[in-house]
């Protein structure tokens, strides 16, 4: 299994409001509770819902797609995400 190439950009922890599957992680500004944006960390990372982990997260897909598909959906959405806002994008 590959590691999911994080570039740690907090993109992601500050673009909940665009799926409904994230709501009980913000207040509704999008931005999760756990993410402190001046150090750009996860205050929780070790504890993390499931949810917020790649890797972990695939056993609720690996009926559907292989884990290659889904990794890679993964990173064309964090890409995406990143173009959107300007940032540095993530490479595999």
């Amino acid at each position: 299994m590959s590691k999911y190439p994080c570039n740690q950009c907090g993109i992601c922890c500050m673009n909940l409001h665009k799926h409904e599957i994230y709501q009980f992680l913000h207040n509704g500004n999008g931005i999760c509770f756990h993410y402190m944006q001046e150090e750009k960390k996860c205050s929780i990372y070790e504890n993390r819902p499931i949810i917020c982990d790649i890797e972990r997260y695939y056993q609720n897909f690996i009926e559907t797609m292989s884990f290659e598909e889904y990794f890679n959906l993964n990173v064309l959405n964090c890409q995406s995400l990143q173009k959107s806002h300007n940032l540095p994008v993530i490479n595999l």
